[in-house]
């Protein structure tokens, strides 16, 4: 780990050379000003410590600056020499880098005012630091971090940090799902650091030590290689649940406060009162993970750090389900079925075809209630859970299968399988085959299916659309 943190803090060395030798002259002193920018962040950084050493009088004391908030520093009077400019920040600690340093040269040609700008380095050129030897091309990111008992500060060492995704395979006319699973260890200082996390997949993480653990965060990885830093604060299982957490929920479209929304966070559960402010007591110090739920609008989550001896405060900005338009809806699902083959199978194939306009004209609730309602399939009351699905096709009765979204769906087995894969909310179309089925759908999700058995095809909206929305 130590010779990593070398090659990132090698990578931000840097050296400025500005105009000829210098003379000692106080008619020669100059102005050094400049920014101090987070590359992670993308933003300025304000109120850090930014230093300057006299490279050539290791007897004179070192100057010192806060930046204001803008990130904007400024030196005055430096006299001709050589000096090391550098700044230190929380951040540089979490990413277990060492200052980033430029060596500035005043000379008597030197501007009235020079300008040097400092930065944490961009996430990619942390990334390869961390994670040598990838391939150019690789598009895979790294989670770096700290290990940090929330009551205490204290650092937590040979704690672990737990990151797991969905891995999806294509075969030919299948898809293999699987859970993957990656860990690493936090060292002495409580730095931990992840590397080959999979290009815009979300992940769940999750750290515990012992007893001690945090709650379960989503992150979305970058679409190509980076660097994504998160702190995991640790409840430490021995202490109160005497934290309290505010912050106000709003519209995110119109900024406006939303009273009466829903929050909670562990086992606090609280009202937001008309101007949108809420307060939520009795948590445990931590990383915690907060819901905010208001009708009409799409519930949200927001992941924050309830640390001793810190005011939290967050806000929840919820979208109104308004802007999921049926609209919208429309649009999607036409594009959904005229990409995917819908309208030319319907031209050519016998069968029944339900459009998004044929589904809002149902008067149904569930998506097994389209199915079992059209009287194309008997139930078989012993199974359970749920009720088995199954053609009845003339005297022949075998197990139904479904294709969602082009696939063969082979762990639908019941009603209440179907409707938890596929909700109501989400159709964009459905087709249905009784006898003769199209070449796209050749397999059967049962052993015992006969060829003409028929299937049900099944597309849904694209996800935003209908993950908590209103449906059709």
């Amino acid at each position: 780990m130590r010779s990593r943190l070398g090659a990132v803090a090698a990578f931000a060395v840097f050296t400025l050379s500005i105009g000829a030798p210098a003379r000692a002259q106080a008619s020669q002193e100059r102005d050094i000003q400049g920014t101090v920018y987070d590359s992670l962040a993308a933003a300025p950084m304000a109120s850090v410590p930014v230093i300057l050493l006299d490279r050539g009088n290791q007897a004179a004391a070192q100057r010192s600056v806060k930046t204001d908030s803008s990130g904007h520093f400024r030196f005055a009077g430096v006299g001709p020499g050589t000096y090391l400019l550098g700044f230190d920040a929380p951040v540089l600690d979490s990413l277990g880098i060492g200052s980033p340093t430029r060596v500035v040269r005043i000379a008597a040609s030197s501007p009235a005012s020079v300008s040097v700008n400092l930065g944490v380095p961009g996430g990619l050129a942390v990334h390869n630091a961390f994670c040598p030897g990838r391939d150019p091309h690789d598009s895979t990111s790294a989670l770096v971090g700290h290990l940090t008992d929330a009551s205490t500060r204290g650092v937590i060492s040979g704690g672990t940090v737990q990151v797991s995704w969905i891995g999806v395979a294509k075969r030919t006319h299948d898809v293999d799902v699987h859970r993957i699973t990656a860990e690493a260890q936090s060292g002495n200082d409580g730095w931990f650091a992840l590397c080959d996390l999979p290009a815009g997949m979300p992940v769940a993480v999750v750290a515990f030590a012992g007893p001690d653990t945090s709650a379960l965060v989503n992150l979305l990885i970058p679409e190509t290689r980076g660097l994504v830093r998160l702190e995991m604060y640790l409840r430490n299982a021995q202490a109160a649940h005497s934290a309290s957490l505010s912050g106000t929920v709003n519209d995110q479209t119109t900024h406006r406060p939303i009273g009466g929304a829903r929050v909670e966070a562990e086992e606090s559960k609280t009202t937001a009162a008309p101007d949108g402010r809420f307060t939520l007591h009795d948590l445990p110090y931590g990383t915690v993970l907060v819901t905010a739920t208001a009708k009409g609008y799409q519930p949200t989550q927001q992941q924050t750090n309830v640390v001793a001896g810190d005011s939290t405060r967050v806000t929840l900005s919820l979208l109104s389900n308004a802007m999921m338009s049926d609209t919208a809806r429309a649009t999607a699902a036409a594009a959904v079925a005229d990409k995917n083959g819908f309208n030319a199978r319907m031209k050519k194939w016998p069968g029944m075809f339900y459009s998004y306009e044929d589904l809002k004209k149902l008067r149904v609730n569930h998506t097994s209630d389209l199915v079992v309602g059209g009287r194309l399939l008997a139930i078989d009351t012993g199974s359970a859970p749920g009720w088995a699905l199954q053609f009845r096709n003339k005297l022949t009765r075998c197990d139904v299968t479904f294709y969602v979204d082009g696939l063969l769906a082979r762990d639908i087995r019941s009603a209440l399988d179907l409707d938890a894969d596929v909700p109501w909310a989400s159709l964009a179309a459905v087709e249905v085959y009784p006898g003769m089925t199209p070449p796209e759908f050749p397999e059967r999700a049962a052993s015992g299916g006969a060829q003409n058995c028929g299937l049900f095809v099944l597309w849904r909206l694209p996800r935003p659309l209908w993950a908590g929305g209103d449906g059709h």
